[in-house]
């Protein structure tokens, strides 16, 4: 079970990755990737928003073969740039209309070296051709309103972590020491759901059957919390997006040997289970060096 394991992400945008749509005759599917190698930096404007693309050069000259078969950036006519450019982005214009958004304007050219991080990728298909647009400045909304005009297919799966709660590191934390778990139930069958954004809690009935629990808060003032991960749970993405309390899911349970104290995708120490009369603590059996 690959787990997907960045702490930025929530549920809605993890059910994004692998997602798709058609617009006009160009399917749009949505990925987290990054690129490398020497590319076409395609900067816009949406409704004031400043906007910006990346593609690789051989990707995008393919792309724009049928207009103008051009090897490379710099052998087309510096004239042509931003009617390329506004060809480049022409896949996203129906999905941007669906979603209530407005066009990309003022759209233009230029080389750049690919992004150095991890970033949302629209690949773009038509046919042979295949234009990974990768996203490197947009918007949260902007992104979110057009990631939701994509579906994920029936067979789409997510992996990821379940939470019994959390606990709040200590200076001086040794082995051995015992934190109390907050927001934990009092029964080991209702857990957080990706408890870094948590949308909340999942109720396990078995191994291979859950239910989506009642919406519950999370505790407060969890400022530098380590939640407290003892299983990965895997489970078809249109079960778990939209999420709808009460709703059925078909399950798949992996426990961990050992509690996971998590801070920021890390895992910060592993402990056992304690159970207290008054709820659950966690003893530090291993800390990360």
């Amino acid at each position: 079970m690959a787990l997907h394991d960045d702490p930025t992400l929530d549920l809605f945008l993890l059910s994004r990755i692998g997602a798709s749509a058609f617009s006009d005759e160009t399917r749009v599917t949505a990925r987290r990737a990054q690129p490398s190698g020497s590319g076409v930096r395609i900067d816009a404007q949406c409704d004031g928003a400043a906007l910006a693309f990346w593609v690789a050069e051989a990707d995008w000259c393919a792309w724009l073969a049928p207009h103008w078969p051009v090897p490379a950036l710099a052998a087309l006519d510096k004239a042509l740039w931003p009617l390329a450019a506004g060809i480049t982005l022409t896949p996203l214009e129906r999905l941007l209309t669906a979603a209530g958004l407005a066009p990309c304007q003022a759209a233009r050219l230029t080389p750049a070296e690919a992004p150095t991080v991890r970033s949302w990728c629209l690949l773009c298909e038509d046919e042979a051709r295949r234009l990974p647009l990768y996203v490197q400045t947009a918007p949260s909304d902007w992104l979110a309103g057009l990631l939701q005009m994509l579906r994920p297919d029936d067979s789409a799966m997510l992996t990821v972590p379940l939470g019994l709660g959390w606990c709040m590191a200590s200076d001086g934390l040794a082995l051995g020491d015992a934190l109390p778990v907050l927001g934990a139930g009092d029964a080991l069958d209702r857990f957080w759901l990706h408890p870094a954004l948590a949308p909340g809690r999942i109720r396990l009935s078995s191994a291979t059957a859950a239910q989506i629990d009642e919406p519950l808060a999370q505790p407060t003032g969890l400022v530098g919390a380590w939640s407290v991960e003892v299983a990965a749970l895997r489970a078809a993405t249109h079960q778990l997006w939209p999420w709808q309390p009460g709703a059925a899911v078909d399950v798949q349970v992996m426990t961990h040997p050992l509690a996971r104290l998590v801070s920021a995708g890390r895992t910060q120490a592993l402990g056992t289970l304690l159970r207290l009369t008054d709820g659950w603590a966690v003893r530090i059996e291993r800390l990360r060096p």
